[in-house]
């Protein structure tokens, strides 16, 4: 049986439970009200009634055990391409010096501050702050579970590289529309689905996803996406993801007349390599990847005084801030030009 008792001003819960053949208690503290200390140590006592603590509650896990485990319990109905995510996040921390040995629940702040640092060594900044993300919600469960009081990746900092130049990832606009033409004269699969990234800023998987029942007079419906790995049909990255996009008539008229059904039956490596292949071929300044081409896309319509407003729904962001967030740099770039013609006015 749990007790609970007050100290000081809060309520404090003590469930004892038998772990490895041994007794042992699991303390959590800090409950305002004896109410929630009750409700939370009823919990703890369903877990245990159901034999779900000896994982849980299992005292010589690592790290990567422990949060393998927190995977298998908290992410059973994610998306595929996101379990690849933890899943690269969990072999991460498998061959981290720091976390591999470590026992998951004696984790300090600073072991895992020096697994960020260690890991920003060799990775952009980004990818240090997804890993940080991962780790540190496996962590605040082991917190509400009572596993542990505080959660080590609280308040510890992102390390790594800046990303590569933001200009590196677009292609020039004289490239862009060589792009375009090119992929109108010469025709194949590959060729149309570089076509409609080109015209829309959609994601390659979203490209690969569409049917003739998706392609209507001027409009490509984007409403589900292919995934990478297991070629599954599946729902978009975001609900936001939905979305009609304005297109030319003649590339619906052309897609129309030229496929049935399911447009495409190709990868999204082949269609990466071919895609990599053409800029070569048109000797372009920067290769892009495919993901590259959707900037490209936004970039160009940027330039075109097209509002954010309007780029932001056609990119199936959000909200305006996640796409002025990717484009500021184009944003600030436009600023500066009318703050000139304003000034210019006044003159």
């Amino acid at each position: 049986m749990a007790s609970i008792y007050k100290r000081g001003t809060s309520w404090t819960v003590n469930v004892s439970l038998v772990t490895g053949g041994k007794r042992t208690r699991k303390t959590k503290s800090g409950f305002k009200t004896k109410r929630e200390a009750g409700i939370w140590a009823t919990s703890i006592e369903n877990k245990k009634n159901n034999n779900e603590l000896s994982i849980i509650y299992d005292s010589n896990i690592t790290v990567p055990e422990y949060f393998n485990r927190w995977l298998d319990t908290y992410k059973i109905n994610i998306k595929s391409s996101s379990m690849r995510v933890y899943l690269s996040t969990l072999r991460n921390i498998e061959k981290s010096d720091i976390l591999s040995s470590t026992l998951a629940f004696k984790l300090t702040r600073t072991r895992a501050q020096q697994f960020l640092n260690e890991f920003g060594t060799t990775h952009v900044r980004s990818t240090t702050a997804k890993r940080k993300s991962q780790l540190k919600s496996a962590y605040q469960d082991a917190v509400l579970d009572g596993l542990i009081r505080t959660n080590p990746f609280e308040r510890t900092v992102v390390t790594g590289s800046d990303p590569k130049d933001s200009d590196l990832k677009f292609l020039e606009t004289e490239e862009y529309l060589n792009l375009i033409n090119e992929t109108k004269i010469v025709s194949s699969p590959t060729r149309d689905i570089i076509l409609i990234g080109a015209l829309t800023g959609a994601r390659i998987g979203e490209i690969l996803a569409l049917t003739t029942d998706d392609i209507k007079d001027g409009i490509i419906d984007i409403n589900k996406t292919e995934q990478s790995a297991t070629r599954k049909i599946d729902t978009t990255k975001t609900k936001n993801s939905i979305r009609q996009i304005d297109v030319p008539a003649w590339l619906t008229e052309k897609l129309l007349n030229k496929y049935h059904g399911k447009l495409f039956n190709i990868t999204q490596v082949a269609v990466n390599k071919a895609f990599k292949k053409l800029q070569r071929q048109l000797e372009f300044k920067n290769i892009v990847s495919f993901h590259g081409l959707r900037h490209t896309h936004a970039s160009y319509l940027v330039s075109q005084d097209i509002s954010i407003e309007y780029i932001s729904k056609r990119l199936g962001h959000a909200d305006t801030t996640t796409t002025m967030r990717i484009y500021a740099h184009l944003l600030h770039s436009k600023r500066q030009q009318e703050v000139k013609k304003t000034i210019d006015l006044f003159k």
